[in-house]
């Protein structure tokens, strides 16, 4: 299994007046970003604008940002999607350009149907078809999804191809649950 333990800072999709990727911005970020022995980075979460990207764009920033890390870095990508078909194609084509495992966020357009189980079977078969690693990303501030104790900590930390199920919440009753 691989060993996600250590800091990944979120980077931040830099674009411009254009709203196209910032190449040497990000470049001049990833200099600075090398200097500092990070375990390796999270691309395409909260912070990186993926909602805006076109597919092929969010599989050259990917790409072009495994070119830029130091050696020995991983490279968490974001892939989710709202359908579970093309999640598993994007975190198969996030692996071929160079993604070490995939950060997946919760599906949330169909809020009413994302039930305990649902969500199980769509983490499952993106886990199950995928050519890399899966980190579950819940994130309940920008999704109006929160996976339940019972999905997050039974169910998916359990499967053998998740690796971490990144938890953003500021429940205090959320925080019981989990340490107790």
């Amino acid at each position: 299994m691989l060993d996600i333990s250590g800091i990944f800072p979120p980077i931040v999709t830099s674009f411009d007046a254009d709203e196209n990727i910032d190449w040497d911005g990000l470049k001049s970020n990833m200099q600075k970003w090398n200097q500092i022995p990070f375990r390796g980075y999270a691309v395409q979460g909260s912070n990186g604008e993926y909602a805006y990207m076109a597919s092929d764009e969010r599989l050259a920033l990917v790409k072009n940002v495994k070119l830029m890390m130091g050696d020995g870095k991983l490279l968490l990508a974001g892939s989710g999607c709202e359908s579970t078909r093309a999640t598993v194609e994007m975190t198969n084509a996030m692996a071929d350009v160079g993604a070490d495992a995939a950060l997946v966020v919760t599906p949330c357009f169909y809020k009413s149907g994302m039930t305990d189980n649902a969500m199980y079977q769509h983490f499952k078969r993106v886990a199950d078809e995928s050519k890399i690693p899966v980190v579950v990303y819940n994130v309940p501030p920008n999704t109006g999804i929160d996976l339940s104790a019972d999905v997050r900590n039974t169910s998916l930390m359990h499967y053998q191809h998740v690796v971490r199920v990144v938890q953003l919440s500021i429940s205090i009753s959320l925080l019981y649950l989990h340490f107790r």
